[in-house]
């Protein structure tokens, strides 16, 4: 999806900032032990939602990392859907218009 991991605050927990270009845009930190029996067993959300652009270059890189993909196609908007290391859904959508 084209973000980078840098620089994040200081905390207890191990995690990571993913920037786009010089914008933090995402920050993930682990759950603690007590937290964890709490989650379910895949997945700690429903899928974390981006709007992007050129969707078949994306989709070349995550396949490239071995990382399975789900296309959707709709009349407006074009999906890949996948899932994180930790099992988390992640979606990326673009316009009908911008699947170059």
């Amino acid at each position: 999806m084209g973000l980078r991991v840098g620089p994040r605050p200081a905390q207890r927990r191990f995690g990571y900032g993913l920037y786009a270009g010089e914008v933090a845009v995402v920050h993930r930190s682990e759950a603690d032990p007590d937290e964890q029996r709490a989650l379910p067993a895949r997945g700690t959300f429903t899928p974390a939602a981006f709007r992007g652009q050129g969707l078949q270059p994306q989709q070349a890189i995550l396949r490239r990392h071995g990382i399975a993909v789900r296309v959707v196609d709709d009349p407006q908007q074009r999906q890949l859907f996948f899932s994180d290391p930790a099992g988390n859904g992640v979606e990326l959508a673009c316009a009908r218009d911008d699947n170059a």
